[in-house]
């Protein structure tokens, strides 16, 4: 796993919390994408998406989770590195907010969806 320095630096720092429940009601929620990644893809806070990054959403094969400012979940080369999720459900990204920011990332108009025109 040393290709992924930070993926370990971060689980190791993660394992230091205790795992988070089902129960578990989380401030704040972000995704990362790559081993270095100074931004999320993706923030929740307070049970509600701030933002979905498109151009942070790289094809890398690290996966990492902060939940309240401590690593929950840490996935590298397919290999979970660290999981406290315990029955914690993460939230999923609402799909028609996806296909807004694909759609306007590859330059569709508002008027198109991407399988065509309504």
């Amino acid at each position: 796993m040393t290709l992924y320095p930070n993926a370990v630096i971060n689980a190791k720092d993660g394992a230091m919390h205790p795992p988070l429940s089902a129960e578990y009601r989380a401030r704040e929620i972000e995704f990362f994408i790559g081993d270095i990644s100074g931004d999320s893809v993706c923030h929740f806070k307070d049970g509600k998406l701030l933002y979905f990054d498109i151009e942070n959403a790289k094809n890398e094969p690290v996966y990492q989770v902060l939940i309240d400012n401590a690593w929950a979940y840490i996935e590298a080369d397919g290999k979970i590195l660290l999981d406290r999720l315990n029955g914690f459900v993460l939230p999923q990204i609402p799909q028609q907010r996806a296909t807004e920011l694909i759609a306007k990332k590859v330059g569709l108009e508002q008027t198109q969806t991407l399988w065509g025109n309504p």
